[in-house]
């Protein structure tokens, strides 16, 4: 008797191929918005790069800025989960601090593309209320440990919370840049003194002994 055949078992499913699709078009996106912003990209090269048809992206989202909204929160959730995961086992604000900033050079090395979307200036024209949502989310922890170091009388700058996260944000942001154009290779001495400035810019403790070491 012969074996019954299992070729329609092994094929995928229509739910796997959709699922797959999906996933090709979000990483499409993910790319050709990395290289060129959301304003410079229409929605073809999307599905060129996905290798799909244009009405195929549709079936998925319902525009364009539904498709960079969704792109949006995975890379959010991502920065998230690097940046977040375990943070409370930092013992001291120093530590807090520097494990912050060196989870974002790690996010920056290991996920290019995502960090170099998030850098992007032109995200606030589009996000909608969900998208908001997850950068809140992300925001919340770094806000409270900077209001933590306020409390604690470590602040010495009186510039607002939000300014010093963009300060330390685009403190990451600039070196990568600077790195990316080709002016420079970045070293881990290089980066480990750019962190070293940025604390010293708010921190009024280690600012107090600099000034001390540099009067003696």
């Amino acid at each position: 008797m012969p074996k019954p055949s299992t070729a329609l078992a092994d094929q995928p499913s229509e739910g796997s191929r959709n699922k797959d699709r999906r996933t090709a078009v979000l990483q499409a996106a993910l790319e050709v918005f990395a290289e060129q912003g959301f304003n410079g990209t229409p929605v073809p090269p999307i599905a060129d790069r996905a290798g799909v048809g244009v009405g195929t992206i549709y079936r998925y989202f319902a525009d364009k800025e539904a498709l960079v909204n969704e792109v949006f929160r995975h890379a959010k959730r991502s920065l998230q989960s690097a940046l977040t995961s375990g943070i409370k086992n930092a013992t001291g604000p120093r530590q807090l601090f520097d494990n912050i900033w060196s989870r974002l050079v790690e996010f920056a090395r290991e996920e290019p593309l995502m960090f170099r979307f998030l850098e992007m200036q032109d995200h606030g024209a589009y996000l909608d209320t969900d998208s908001k949502a997850v950068e809140a989310e992300l925001l919340a922890p770094i806000i409270g440990a900077l209001h933590g170091f306020r409390e604690q009388g470590l602040v010495q700058t009186p510039m607002q919370t939000a300014p010093l996260i963009a300060m330390l944000w685009g403190g990451v942001v600039g070196l990568f840049k600077f790195e990316r154009a080709g002016y420079y290779n970045l070293q881990e001495q290089d980066l480990n003194a750019a962190r070293d400035t940025i604390w010293l810019a708010i921190t009024a403790a280690d600012a107090s002994q600099n000034q001390s070491e540099a009067r003696s």
